[in-house]
């Protein structure tokens, strides 16, 4: 996940923010520990308590905000509640005096809520709950009375939230859980008790929710997550578990929100985290030092979700981070120190997809990756020299799951695997060179099934050789500068069949038609004299449109569109529009477009139009570089692009630019 941080740098007041919310108006605002912030997007306006102006906020320290249904701004602090006059820009003061039970209960707000009925709630830290009447403009309040047991347990309160059912459930910081009867002004209680594991993790509630699908969650301050089950009046407990990934980050949870795609997210003391609640397992975000688009902060103090999808996460020390999940166009895949649920390394050389679904991810330095998305788990397999079954190499260069579900590994010094998922184990076809029936040599860059079933490999050096089911050996395809039909070039990059059946293998030196009948190759590369020669020999991958015309990316020359009756070439460069002359790969959409990864992003192209619309790291791409061989679409359409620093996958439909 991408995160774009907004702090002190940018114009935010403080960096410790307690509370978010946007306004009908479309500002945003931030409740900071020096200051409440309205954000227009580009700048900010700070509201700071001024002893000279009485009209100004109470106080600096903001810990509550909220914009009730006639669009009045209510903030908390430390000194009490103040109101917005949107006119005059003044704020209207609510303390707690003693001896007034019609003032506020207390001081330390620590929470709003306004419910279905349009009553305003206050909880404070010192002074229980208070509702306010507008037509009097005055509070009641509900507080711990020793005498009473069905009083407010505690006077600390820390949440505040009405349920589907009409419930107002509210957090105390030593008292558990109370459920207020409205009718009788009466609290049911609901405590921690060591004897009986169903009962509320702790007493201490910070955080409380209904998702959209009926579940009530209590965030506790050192008992991590309760599920509410309103049958049995029990409770189900998520925990911190320091040797599982998979587990809520820190058992100090903070807040609870669920966007509008219904992804629940659970803020901690030590990260963000998003709910599984299919296998309840969670997805941890933590701050990384060494990158700039991880969370700001492992603080995490409040979440909002603003009226265009973004994610606004209030923290600790590191100001607000910003999330579009709904709007970001590219997920991203990548290595993260000390995450074993991430890739083990972020140069990314090949990928391709298995029979279930699982990613499989070959990487330069690191090995192979096995990607579990549904689990969030991943599998790495690398070269133990004291092994004999794993795998022959780190750096792996091409990958192939045939038509029997079998995966092939290519490998750039390790020659060829194949792949037991039983055993977990590698099975190596390439033996010792000086045997003429197997694996011309041990560098692989390109692996390919055709409709038949042969498996053919392109090698760095040494030509195209076909694998032989029936005897389990190699035939060999190499350049001969004696036959004009043979293979044009040995430095095989790319191997592709077309509709009738050719193969079409490209190279450092242009490409060839491979006839498998005629067992003849036909060969094209540049011509320096011919603007209508390929434009560069350097071919890396293609693509048949459905006129039965090719698209060829060259590294260097730009794309090319083959008229096969014409035997004429078209180019397409950077002058056209392309981000850079060196392309990697071309998939196509649904929608007939071609999608090309190049050095410099990735780019949409229309052939209709003629037109390119470019992606850069600007759009979340993991940088503008990416890698030859890496690339893949599913069944389904999704694409897989890899680069330099990690793997994307899309759906090219989900691409859509953001009007706003």
């Amino acid at each position: 996940m991408r995160f774009e941080r907004i702090s002190v740098e940018q114009g935010l007041s403080q960096s410790w923010v307690r509370a978010i919310l946007q306004d009908q108006q479309g500002y945003l605002w931030f409740g900071t520990e020096d200051g409440l912030n309205r954000y227009d997007g580009y700048e900010f306006k700070i509201y700071k308590h001024d002893l000279s102006d009485p009209t100004s906020l109470a106080d600096s320290n903001v810990t509550a905000l909220l914009q009730d249904g006639e669009d009045r701004l209510w903030v908390g602090t430390l000194d009490g509640v103040d109101r917005l006059d949107r006119e005059t820009g003044a704020f209207i003061h609510y303390r707690s005096r003693p001896g007034d039970a019609s003032t506020l209960g207390g001081m330390e707000i620590s929470a709003f809520y306004q419910d279905k009925a349009g009553i305003l709630w206050v909880g404070s830290e010192d002074g229980g709950l208070s509702r306010y009447n507008s037509t009097t403009d005055s509070f009641t309040r509900f507080q711990y009375d020793p005498t009473d047991s069905n009083s407010l347990s505690d006077n600390a309160v820390l949440s505040i939230y009405e349920d589907s059912e009409g419930i107002l459930w509210v957090g105390t910081a030593s008292g558990g859980l109370n459920a207020l009867d409205r009718q009788t002004g009466e609290f049911t209680h609901y405590r921690a008790n060591a004897a009986d594991p169903l009962s509320l993790s702790s007493d201490a509630v910070r955080a409380i929710f209904e998702d959209s699908q009926g579940n009530l969650w209590v965030g506790t301050d050192t008992g991590g997550l309760n599920l509410f089950n309103r049958s049995s009046l029990t409770f189900k407990h998520y925990r911190y578990e320091i040797d599982n990934p998979l587990s809520i980050s820190s058992d100090e949870v903070r807040v609870i929100y669920e966007d509008r795609s219904g992804e629940l997210w659970i803020g901690t003391r030590a990260g963000l985290n998003k709910l599984n609640r299919a296998t309840n397992r969670f997805f941890q975000y933590r701050n990384d030092l060494s990158d700039i688009y991880s969370i700001s902060s492992d603080s995490v103090w409040s979440l909002y979700e603003d009226s265009g999808g973004i994610l606004w996460i209030g923290t600790g020390g590191g100001g607000v981070s910003k999330y579009a999940g709904s709007l970001q166009k590219f997920k991203l895949y990548q290595h993260r120190p000390n995450r074993p649920e991430t890739l083990s390394d972020n140069d990314v050389l090949a990928v391709t997809q298995d029979m279930v679904g699982n990613l499989w991810v070959g990487t330069h330095f690191g090995g192979l990756n096995r990607l579990d998305r549904n689990e969030n788990v991943v599998d790495v397999f690398k070269h133990d020299p004291r092994d004999p079954t794993s795998i022959g190499g780190d750096d792996v260069r091409a990958l192939l799951v045939d038509s029997t579900g079998k995966l092939w590994v290519g490998l750039s010094r390790g020659g060829l695997d194949t792949f037991d998922p039983v055993s977990k184990t590698f099975i190596h076809l390439s033996n010792p060179l000086d045997d003429a029936a197997n694996l011309a040599e041990d560098r692989v860059a390109a692996l390919f099934e055709d409709r038949s079933g042969e498996v053919w490999v392109g090698l760095w050096t040494l030509g195209l050789d076909r694998w032989h089911r029936d005897t389990q050996t190699f035939i060999h395809y190499q350049h001969n500068p004696a036959n004009e039909n043979s293979l044009v070039d040995n430095r095989v990059r790319v191997i592709y069949q077309d509709k009738q059946g050719l193969l079409w293998v490209g190279t450092y030196g242009g490409f060839s038609i491979f006839d498998p009948v005629r067992n003849v190759f036909t060969n094209f590369s540049n011509d320096p004299n011919d603007p209508k020669s390929l434009s560069n020999d350097v071919v890396r991958s293609f693509y048949e449109d459905e006129y039965g015309n090719m698209w060829i990316a060259t590294y260097g020359g730009g794309l090319n569109y083959f008229d096969r009756e014409q035997q004429t070439f078209t180019r397409f460069t950077d002058r056209d529009g392309l981000p850079n002359n060196a392309l990697y790969a071309i998939l196509p959409d649904e929608r007939g477009h071609l999608w090309i990864s190049t050095n410099s992003g990735l780019t949409r192209f229309d052939p209709r139009r003629e037109t390119f619309r470019n992606y850069s790291a600007k759009d979340g791409l993991q940088g503008d570089e990416f890698n030859g061989g890496a690339y893949y679409q599913s069944a389904q359409g999704e694409m897989f692009f890899g680069g330099i620093n990690g793997l994307h996958s899309f759906f090219p439909a989900q691409v859509v630019d953001n009007s706003n």
